[in-house]
């Protein structure tokens, strides 16, 4: 009976350090949920952080699309040169050879 004593002793006492921590954890998640906290400015670093590097992939993608077309313009501005019946290799070949 002395051991059960001792032990629902130390249980009360888990009890009340689990409760200690609870009530820590919750009045630290409050806190963090207050406008102007470092949660709230990290989430702000995060956003602006995201929003940079959409953009920054927008205007990479803009630079494909403008260099694609650049280059099919000068296929199409070469190959409208090309002798019929002369292949588009073959034209290339003695495009290159001129310069």
């Amino acid at each position: 009976s002395k051991g059960r004593a001792r032990m629902s002793k130390r249980e009360k006492m888990d009890g009340e350090n689990e409760d200690r921590f609870y009530e820590a954890a919750h009045a630290r998640s409050e806190e963090l949920l207050q406008p102007g906290s470092e949660l709230e400015a990290a989430m702000k670093q995060l956003m602006n952080a995201a929003g940079e590097a959409a953009g920054k992939v927008a205007n990479f993608a803009s630079r494909i699309v403008e260099a694609t077309s650049a280059v099919r313009n000068a296929a199409l501005e070469l190959d409208s040169g090309r002798p019929e019946g002369m292949s588009a290799q073959d034209y290339t070949e003695l495009v290159q050879q001129r310069q």
